[in-house]
């Protein structure tokens, strides 16, 4: 298994290797002289010369090149292939992404020498979303070129594994979010084809979870990974969640959000498949197994939810596990420090932040975790709940024994977290701002320990927030009906929260720093968190208009606020953008 996930890692960061042969290097830079530079000829071909994108995942190509010098030339000519000095003869592998021309060229002449052009078929260019409310079959073939391809496809079961088997809590963000993109992709167009790669991510999720991991030793910093890790913070081994290191002081723990970011997708396939009957013959199994593993993470984690009275109601948050109370030590976080600063110096802002947050933990213990934190499991909550009300998973003799005595939970967990976000907006240290005294601020988090400062939200959190509140308003009939039945009714906030994107967050040509307007460098740091905003088109078009315009912006021949997080959100969204304006009388064709 390692060599082919190596190869793909490989492809993935496209690395380029050059070969000379055998042929005299490159003299030490002389003019050849006049004479002879018009006698110069060369050679170079590419194999292959044409690709296909739909059809491979071998986005490269190998230059093969030879320069034939006079023999009265008595200095080897300067000779560049791809911007590089190279030998009179050798060969090149390149990545290809795109229809190109490589030239072999006399430096010090500007002359080319020769060129090969490598036809690459496939290719997306610059991505683009058609106007109004429909989705196109062309904004589906440019998302499907752009995402969906052989070799992107490699690359991320690549990426996925090989951040899993190596417990990387660093990775889930974009795993996650590519798989949540298939999720919203499935629900949008029905295509089998998303729905096939979540359940090819969902494989290697659940098979590197805590409880399954199997070990691994990385082959090349012979690094141990054991099976069925321990919990230092909790004591325990093989947890049904995901875990590992980073920013634990090098205590391997389970992660709350991490755990969220991998078993909402999971419950939102299992709902997929419990909502159509056609579907349950070839995943029926795998949707309840997947079920029945995101029901054992949720169970581990749910008391850590601490609740309290607040008025006629009770409110409650995910918070940080007691065992942080007292580990890790000062000694352990510098320890991770040291370790960090010593193989990448170069990122000591990140080391600092992420060595500030370890000595936090103790303090932060039984305290609440982030609104995101929260948001990210009250969403695994929703879909779970869903998929335990069906009548697939209720008549199934693969459900779990316990599933019956959580289902009119899960949806009074979710109001009383939305009741606790809902009782700390517009806190009081947020209303000077003159943007929040006009739209609505809150905290990245509340009710934090004495020392632990706090800050109003960044758009990055936020966005994750108001994708929650986007499943919230879906399922929001189904789930307060069953927790006004236990007299906790799901509080909805009388707030604008598209108004705060379009006029504190994006108004001006980039996304601000913060909810309360704030700009910081980088000016473009944010331009790419749009997924969770766009949830808000609903509310208000603006938001789609706003977050259309930042995402496909070309810069430098580039979309680098493109990623598929947004462009996904971008065309399932359309469907809430205003209806087209009737054609007006100087429109109508004459008759």
């Amino acid at each position: 298994m390692l060599a082919p996930l190596m190869a793909l890692i490989a492809l993935a960061t496209m690395l380029v290797w050059a070969s000379p042969s055998s042929a005299a290097p490159p003299g030490p830079g002389g003019d050849p002289g006049p004479e002879c530079t018009a006698d110069i000829t060369g050679t170079l071909t590419a194999t292959p010369s044409s690709i296909d994108r739909e059809t491979t995942s071998a986005l490269v190509t190998t230059l093969v090149w030879s320069v034939v010098v006079p023999s009265d030339c008595h200095v080897s000519p300067i000779v560049t292939l791809e911007s590089r000095t190279v030998g009179l003869s050798g060969r090149m592998t390149v990545g290809v992404m795109r229809t190109t021309t490589f030239f072999l060229r006399l430096a010090r002449e500007h002359r080319d020498l020769a060129h090969a052009t490598v036809t690459v078929q496939g290719d997306p260019g610059f991505i683009t979303v058609s106007s109004g409310r429909q989705v196109t079959a062309d904004d589906i073939a440019k998302f499907n070129a752009q995402w969906m391809q052989p070799y992107q496809h490699d690359i991320a079961v690549a990426f996925a594994t090989g951040n899993l088997v190596r417990r990387d809590r660093s990775a889930a963000t974009a795993i996650g979010e590519r798989m949540a993109a298939m999720v919203r992709m499935n629900d949008l167009t029905h295509d089998p084809r998303y729905l096939d790669h979540l359940h090819e991510l969902i494989a290697i999720a659940l098979q590197n979870r805590d409880d399954k991991h199997p070990g691994f030793t990385d082959p090349i910093t012979h690094e141990n990974f054991p099976p069925r890790p321990l919990d230092e913070i909790r004591n325990r081994s093989g947890l049904p969640a995901w875990g590992g290191k980073e920013g634990n002081g090098g205590l391997h723990a389970v992660d709350e959000f991490v755990s969220s970011l991998y078993a909402y997708p999971i419950a939102a396939f299992a709902r997929i498949v419990a909502g159509n009957p056609s579907l349950q013959g070839a995943y029926g199994n795998d949707a309840m197994d997947g079920a029945n593993a995101v029901l054992e993470t949720v169970n581990l984690f749910l008391p850590q939810i601490r609740g309290r009275r607040a008025g006629a109601f009770i409110e409650a948050a995910l918070t940080m596990h007691d065992g942080y109370r007292n580990k890790p030590s000062a000694s352990d976080c510098q320890g991770e420090y040291d370790r960090n600063m010593r193989d990448d110096p170069q990122n000591r802002n990140r080391w600092d932040q992420i060595c500030k947050n370890c000595n936090n933990l103790r303090k932060q213990a039984g305290h609440p975790l982030a609104h995101n934190e929260n948001f990210a499991f009250a969403m695994v909550l929703i879909e779970l709940s869903r998929v335990l009300d069906s009548d697939f998973y209720q008549h199934s003799p693969r459900r779990s024994s316990n599933a019956g005595s959580i289902r009119g939970l899960l949806p009074v967990i979710v109001s009383r977290q939305q009741r606790y976000f809902v009782n700390r907006l517009n806190p009081s240290d947020l209303r000077g701002p003159v943007q929040c005294q006009r739209n609505v601020c809150w905290h990245y988090m509340d009710d934090v320990a004495p020392g632990v400062g706090t800050h109003a939200e960044d758009p990055d959190h936020g966005s994750l927030d108001m994708f929650y509140l986007g499943l919230l308003r879906r399922d929001f009939g189904r789930l307060n009906a069953a927790a006004a039945s236990s007299h906790e009714p799901i509080a909805q906030p009388l707030v604008n929260f598209a108004r705060t994107f379009v006029e504190n967050i994006a108004a001006g040509a980039n996304i601000n720093h913060d909810v309360a307007g704030n700009a910081w460098e980088p000016f473009d740091k944010w331009n790419n968190i749009c997924y969770g905003w766009l949830d808000l088109t609903w509310e208000d078009a603006r938001v789609y208009q706003k977050c259309h315009d930042v995402s496909l912006r070309i810069v430098d021949g580039r979309q680098p606020y493109l990623n598929i997080g947004n462009h996904a959100s971008l065309l399932a969204n359309k469907q809430f953008l205003p209806p087209a304006p009737p054609p007006s009388s100087g429109d109508r064709p004459r008759r």
